[in-house]
């Protein structure tokens, strides 16, 4: 008998992470022309970094067959990783990068609002297919 992995995002976890792209390619692209704000060009992306991140980790998750919850400690291990890599690493590595202490906060914030748009877990059910 075959069977085929019916994934189903949580309705309000699915426009979450749809928002938050379309948010994403708006700064991106607000950015490149540079007629937003600086504050809002900069550190806006790092804002929703976060959220990004860990909708995406439990989308893939959902997509390979694993239903995982990510609480306190992972969104921690999330925002640790992020400041570390982006913050520390690549200003040592690069000279395009420039580490920023506002940037910790808008990862600390992302987290923040993914802590409360993450309620919703993702719904997986196994569907027999042909019956």
């Amino acid at each position: 008998m075959a069977y085929r992995l019916d994934i189903r995002l949580n309705k309000s976890v699915a426009v979450a992470l749809i928002f938050l792209l379309l948010v994403y390619y708006i700064l991106h692209y607000l950015q490149s022309l540079a007629i937003a704000p600086e504050w809002f060009r900069f550190h806006g992306k790092d804002l929703i970094f976060i959220p990004v991140l860990l909708l995406s980790t439990k989308g893939a998750s959902a997509l390979a067959g694993h239903r995982i919850h990510l609480g306190g400690k992972q969104i921690a291990a999330a925002v640790i990783y992020a400041i570390v890599v982006f913050e520390w690493l690549l200003p040592v590595l690069s000279k395009k990068y420039v580490g920023d202490w506002v940037d910790v906060g808008a990862y600390a914030a992302g987290a923040g609002v993914f802590y409360l748009i993450s309620k919703a877990p993702l719904k997986i059910k196994a569907v027999s297919e042909g019956r």
